[in-house]
């Protein structure tokens, strides 16, 4: 079968998509090069879904289609196109019938045939889409799996990070001195709390960062017995750098457990809900015992063990945006 251009009428097709445009008119299977159309090769592809050759716009009665079988084309079955290429037409393999040659109720039976055709492809792909639902619903829920495991794996490290710290304690409220002799004026402090201690009783002892400004830098002494630690924890005194005997006068020193980073926020987070649930005076209570951080709510007799800031929401805690 000879294939020609519809407008310069020459046989040269190569049968490359790129250098020339099928006509969009269902069975007409004309083509028509890029150039005689004024066209580049980049705007063929959009151009090729809505071309219709000058014979067809002649023909009003032949039927126009979207090229449906272009959606279809990444899809895992594929299906032939109904309109053959200039290479197929020439070799003699163009199966498709001439509309000129068949009549209304054989064109009637064409056209349901290529209907029946699409909705198989339809129902492919939709099954297609069914799988693929599924899978990512088997995703989601591995994702949400993971996520929990992983939740559990951080709340063990943080246990692990606190418990590293059970013999510690906190000191805050200490001027820093150039040239300071830190196991010296915690000997004092313990003096002055009515806990006099050794140096044998301490492990080490060190000033740590801050973010705070203005102030001095924390200090950490760990104990080398933690029940020595628990016993000077209880006795809660209330000193000042003055009682220390230390050159900047009445800055409250005050003590306390040596919490992770990730403990220190929840505990104030902890604070802002005991706040909001109406404070000491509406019966709420938020504290700290050996790292572990408990909250109790108006009307409970026990407190509630927290973990995590989730917790602390789901009980009530309102956190203003950033």
């Amino acid at each position: 079968m000879v294939v020609a251009c519809t407008i310069c009428q020459s046989e040269n097709f190569s049968g490359n998509l790129r250098s020339s445009v099928r006509c969009s008119v269902l069975n007409c299977g004309s083509w028509t090069h890029a150039k005689c159309l004024g066209l580049k090769r980049k705007e063929l592809t959009p151009f090729s879904k809505i071309f219709v050759c000058q014979r067809c716009k002649l023909e009003s009665e032949a039927p126009i289609t979207s090229n449906l079988v272009n959606i279809t084309s990444n899809s895992q079955t594929s299906h032939k196109s109904s309109v053959p290429s200039p290479d197929e037409m020439a070799s003699g393999n163009d199966t498709s019938p001439n509309p000129a040659e068949l009549t209304d109720s054989e064109k009637l039976n064409y056209l349901i045939k290529q209907s029946l055709t699409q909705t198989s492809t339809l129902n492919s792909i939709q099954a297609e889409i069914g799988a693929l639902t599924a899978r990512i619903g088997s995703l989601h829920t591995a994702v949400t799996e993971n996520q929990t495991a992983i939740q559990h794996c951080q709340e063990d490290i943080e246990g692990i990070l606190q418990y590293q710290r059970r013999n510690n304690l906190v000191l805050n409220g200490i001027p820093e001195e150039e040239n300071e002799d830190l196991f010296k004026i915690f000997e004092v402090f313990t003096a002055a709390a009515g806990f006099p201690l050794t140096a044998t009783d301490l492990d080490t002892i060190h000033r740590i960062p801050t973010r705070v400004q203005n102030k001095p830098r924390p200090i950490v002494v760990r104990f080398t017995n933690r029940w020595k630690k628990e016993a000077l924890m209880k006795k809660k005194p209330r000193l000042t750098s003055s009682d220390l005997g230390l050159p900047v006068p009445n800055l409250k020193v005050t003590y306390s457990q040596h919490l992770t980073a990730f403990q220190r926020n929840l505990l104030a987070r902890a604070f802002d809900l005991k706040a909001q649930w109406g404070g000491a005076a509406a019966g709420a209570e938020a504290w700290q015992d050996h790292g572990r951080i408990f909250v109790k709510k108006p009307g409970d007799s026990r407190g509630t063990p927290i973990t995590s800031i989730n917790q602390l929401v789901q009980l009530g805690l309102r956190i203003s945006p950033s």
